[in-house]
């Protein structure tokens, strides 16, 4: 039995093998050349060919013939490059790589855009500790209405009594 089809890259070298038993014994003749090797034990026969593979041997295969005073039989090997089988399975790692590429990339966004490194879609917020439009608009009132006791300390550094429009009321600005 001959297998086929056969399954073998360009320019590799194989081995195609051809088995017949009949009486009387039959000689078998390749289609293709190579270096061909026959074994012979009683009335099975078996021709190993050696043959570089080429385009045109991918093109037309090869046809082992074997034939006797009483018949010709024929049968075809068909050789099919590997690559083509081998290329669906490139495609489907190339396509895992980019997945797992975009899954990385991905969370590293996220983990950028969780720790505020990354400010796309923060345009409604505000940071608490550094307030852009009224920075400079807050002010502290501190009024007095504690008794005399305190009133000393609303003297001048000689002990004089300030004057009644610096006693008012006072303005600390926290900005800083």
């Amino acid at each position: 039995a001959i297998s086929s089809p056969l399954y073998v890259r360009q320019d590799e070298v194989v081995n195609l093998t051809c088995k017949a038993i009949a009486f009387p014994r039959p000689s078998v003749h390749w289609s293709i050349n190579g270096t061909a090797h026959e074994y012979v034990e009683n009335q099975h026969v078996a021709s190993n060919l050696t043959v570089r593979v080429s385009h045109d041997l991918l093109r037309a295969g090869a046809m082992c013939r074997v034939s006797n005073a009483l018949g010709v039989s024929e049968k075809h090997i068909q050789l099919l490059d590997q690559k083509t089988s081998e290329s669906k399975g490139v495609i489907i790692v190339a396509i895992i790589v980019c997945i797992l590429v975009v899954a990385v990339l991905g969370s590293v966004i996220y983990f950028l855009h969780k720790k505020g490194k990354i400010p796309c879609g923060r345009a409604g917020k505000q940071d608490i500790t550094k307030p852009e439009a009224r920075k400079d608009k807050i002010v502290v009132e501190v009024k007095s209405d504690k008794g005399s006791e305190e009133a000393g300390l609303l003297r001048g550094a000689d002990g004089q009594k300030r004057p009644a429009a610096d006693q008012s009321e006072k303005y600390i600005d926290v900005r800083n």
